[in-house]
């Protein structure tokens, strides 16, 4: 039993244990025993962070069972090896070498020194900004949900919302506050953050700190930091201006919508597609053009180490870098005056050449089971 089968058992694990938990009566506001092929569908979208649901959340679960689905996205979220390194630090047991290889495999961490300490700071930096959202959502959703129904939205939408889920308790998803400043910029705030991976983010933080205390002393960035902030930032803003060309006089989604609502709800959906799955626009109604852009956004992803899926953007880099080396007419590829490993972009090709076969596949696959469905629109 390798450390990367233990790794793929336990995520097994946890999804049929959540899906035979979600399809309980106690999961269910019915209060009777739900479909097992809509439970585990349910528990493997929040286990993998995808908050795809074949079911209206809001409606179709209790609390309980929105409670195990807010268990199962926080466990999908930070790492099956994470949530149990953190147990059993509760539990105060001492880490062998296999536990701190398992670790280190999980979080795509450079070395095995200090992988304990790595995970203490991501249990610490997600409840910060959980909590954070936590509160700052509070104060929209308890003036028009009461006390305690407001904060249970408040903690449902923080915690998928930093994990990158997206499920949501409303019918329309986030439709409602389209037009509501203080939701669309926490909400991409929790997503921004939870897609960069916490290695940037504590880089980010000692940087602020040294320039607080005004210490003079040289900051030198990782390689990676400077990938993902640079690839990020790059997304958001193309996103963002594809979004607004392509759906400003769509009359279904930005075209009712003031200019400054307009660029706001297109920074949501640039952000929200790279695996977050929250809307404040009619998805179903955009343009082709619209689509695609999307698709081409999830498809990317978030970045390394981070709550998000996809390719991510590290390998987006990788295969831009290599593409621009061979225009160029070099042999050595570089990013930011530094070599790139071959390694590494072997390893950046196997994983686009297998994410886009696990696509093309599972689309014939859909097409041939579910034939009534349209092939472009419904896929997305």
């Amino acid at each position: 039993m390798t450390v990367s089968r233990t790794i793929c058992l336990g995520f097994l694990a946890v999804i049929t244990i959540g899906a035979l938990l979600l399809m309980m009566p106690f999961s269910l506001s019915s209060g009777t025993w739900g479909s097992p092929v809509n439970a585990l569908f349910t528990s493997t979208s929040a286990v993998c962070v995808t908050g795809l649901s074949v079911v209206d959340v809001g409606t179709y679960y209790s609390f309980w069972g929105q409670l195990l689905l807010v268990l199962l996205v926080q466990i999908g979220g930070l790492g099956y090896m994470t949530a149990t390194t953190f147990l059993l630090l509760l539990l105060g047991r001492r880490f062998g070498l296999r536990d701190k290889i398992a670790i280190q495999q999980s979080l795509d961490a450079p070395g095995m020194s200090g992988v304990v300490y790595l995970v203490r700071s991501i249990i610490a930096v997600t409840l910060l900004f959980e909590i954070t959202g936590v509160f700052l959502l509070f104060i929209v959703f308890e003036p028009d949900y009461g006390l305690e129904h407001g904060l249970w939205l408040a903690i449902f939408h923080s915690v998928n919302a930093f994990n990158n889920a997206g499920f949501g308790l409303f019918s329309d998803n986030l439709m409602h506050y389209v037009r509501s400043p203080l939701v669309n910029m926490i909400i991409t705030i929790l997503i921004i953050f939870g897609g960069i991976g916490y290695q940037v983010i504590m880089e980010m933080y000692l940087w602020v700190r040294d320039l607080i205390l005004r210490r003079t002393k040289c900051v030198i960035f990782s390689l990676n930091y400077k990938i993902v902030t640079s690839s990020t930032l790059i997304l958001l803003a193309v996103g963002t201006i594809a979004f607004l060309l392509t759906e400003a006089q769509n009359p279904h989604t930005l075209g009712p919508l003031g200019w400054h609502h307009k660029l706001m709800a297109a920074w949501f959906q640039s952000v929200t597609p790279r695996t977050a799955g929250f809307n404040t626009i009619d998805i179903g109604k955009m343009t082709n053009a619209g689509l695609f852009i999307t698709i081409a956004l999830m498809f990317i992803g978030a970045s390394p180490g981070s709550t998000g899926g996809g390719i991510k953007t590290t390998t987006l880099r990788v295969l831009y870098d290599c593409t621009k080396t061979v225009l160029q007419g070099k042999e050595e590829v570089l990013s930011y005056q530094r070599q790139i490993p071959v390694p590494l972009i072997l390893k950046a090709i196997s994983v686009l050449l297998g994410s886009v076969l696990v696509v093309i596949v599972s689309t014939i696959f859909i097409s041939l089971t579910d034939s009534g469905l349209e092939f472009y629109s419904d896929f997305v």
